[in-house]
């Protein structure tokens, strides 16, 4: 009877030590977050993105964008600094990440990714479903936590020694609420398409705003150029924008006409954050 006593006593232990165990792993697994997502999570093509983690909207659904800043085109081996700024009119953004990859056609990756400042970012080389793929992430001192109004992050890129045709960096950011869990974030993605020096690509006409209406709350913009990445602003603010491709020249925002009163005039823009070409302002007074 003691030996079985002993026996349930061991048992037990070893069962509580691997409950403690798994739930170190799962803390420390959601902590590591904060100190960088794991590889392949982008956006790009074959890749999720941050919404596999944190929960809270849909895709650019909430207020804020990415800007990516980088050559119009490129020289085979020329080296150059790349910029993610992340800006939200959200208080309640109060912590910041990223991570992003540069790929060519046919979705390799092209040139080098290098740090430059190595306390804000950090560099993935393997992981993910593309294991060779390249990535670059924020750190834990990176995500800027407590900072309201957004972040900015700078790296460097090498092109590649020989012209590899367009290369495109994919981005995706979180927008967090810094509350410690995983819920009430907001996920942005953008890129950019660099296109070799002797391409000789045409860059991608800019947005047009060719007129505007209200309804109700819902504001819908009338024009040209629009896609998927078109960010609408009103008098600076960016607004939920949304996108559909069987109406190609129209762009809703569901809550942007709430701002927007009867007789005065607000000035209206389009970003289309995939090339980061502007429209020109457009003056809009609302009339019912």
């Amino acid at each position: 009877m003691k030996q079985i006593k002993l026996l349930f006593v061991y048992l037990f232990s070893i069962g509580i030590a691997a409950v403690t165990l798994s739930n170190r792993h799962v803390a420390i697994k959601v902590h590591a977050f904060s100190e960088g997502p794991p590889a392949g999570v982008t956006g790009a093509p074959g890749e999720g993105n941050c919404t596999e983690c944190h929960a809270g909207s849909g895709i650019n659904s909430g207020q804020g964008s990415i800007k990516v800043s980088g050559p119009t085109n490129y020289t085979p081996g020329q080296t150059y600094t790349i910029t993610i700024q992340d800006t939200s009119s959200d208080q309640s953004r109060r912590r910041w990440g990223f991570e992003a990859t540069v790929l060519k056609k046919g979705g390799q990756p092209v040139g080098q990714l290098a740090v430059i400042n190595g306390n804000l970012t950090q560099m993935l080389s393997d992981g993910g479903p593309f294991p060779n793929r390249q990535y670059i992430e924020h750190t834990e001192q990176g995500t800027f936590a407590g900072q309201t109004g957004g972040a900015t992050w700078t790296f460097s890129w090498t092109a590649p020694a020989d012209d590899e045709g367009t290369a495109t960096i994919y981005v995706a950011s979180n927008f967090a609420n810094d509350d410690g869990n995983d819920t009430g974030d907001q996920i942005h993605t953008a890129n950019l398409a660099i296109p070799s020096m002797s391409s000789g690509a045409t860059p991608e006409p800019p947005p047009v705003i060719l007129n505007a209406a209200v309804s109700d709350k819902t504001l819908t913009l009338m024009g040209q150029n629009f896609d998927s990445s078109s960010v609408v602003s009103v008098n600076g603010k960016v607004v939920q924008t949304e996108f559909d491709s069987s109406s190609p020249t129209i762009l809703t925002c569901p809550k942007g006409g709430k701002s927007i009163k009867v007789g005065n005039q607000v000035t209206l823009r389009v970003k289309n954050a995939d090339t980061g070409e502007k429209s020109a302002k457009f003056k809009f007074s609302r009339s019912s």
